[in-house]
Order: structure tokens, then sequence, then C-alpha cells
């Protein structure tokens, strides 16, 4: 399938953008991360792959997209009933 993944510390929002390569697609990040729960600035994430046509994926497992980024996905949001309904 030709992907490659750069795995990156996003709580510091540069150390994205020095990640960020020519054939970058996607980014996926999980705020607050699991089982962490360091904090991501989904805002600041955003304006870095909305400036450059990246696509933003936010895995929301203690949050639902209600209270966090639905405003920011620019293309779709996709969420699991399991997850915000049962509290899994």
């Amino acid at each position: 399938m030709n992907v490659e993944t750069t795995f990156v510390d996003a709580t510091e929002p540069s150390n994205l953008e020095k990640a960020i390569r020519p054939n970058t697609k996607l980014v996926w990040l999980e705020s607050p991360t699991n089982p962490l729960l360091k904090v991501i600035d989904i805002k600041k994430i955003a304006e870095i792959a909305h400036n450059r046509d990246i696509l933003l994926a936010v895995d929301n497992t203690f949050l639902t997209p209600y209270f966090q980024v639905m405003f920011l996905l620019k293309k779709c949001n996709i969420c699991s009933i399991v997850s915000s309904v049962c509290n899994e």
C-alpha cells in the first residue's frame, strides 16, 4: 500500500511542522491522549494541517466531538457512538 508513518509529539505544534514531508496527506492525533492524558492544541494543529491542504483526523477517546473539534474539521466528522454513549 506504500504508506509511510511518522510519529510526532504534537504537544509542541512546531514538532509537527518539522515532521511534515512533501508526501504528507493526513495528520492523525488524539487529544487528550490515551493513556497519559496529554492535551494537544487542536486548533494550532488544524491551522498547520489546513494551511498545507493536509487532512486532519482527531481521535476523541475521552471527549465527544461536540465539546472538542467539530468546528475545526473541514472535510468531515466521524465519531463512534459506542465510545460517546457507552463510555467505553
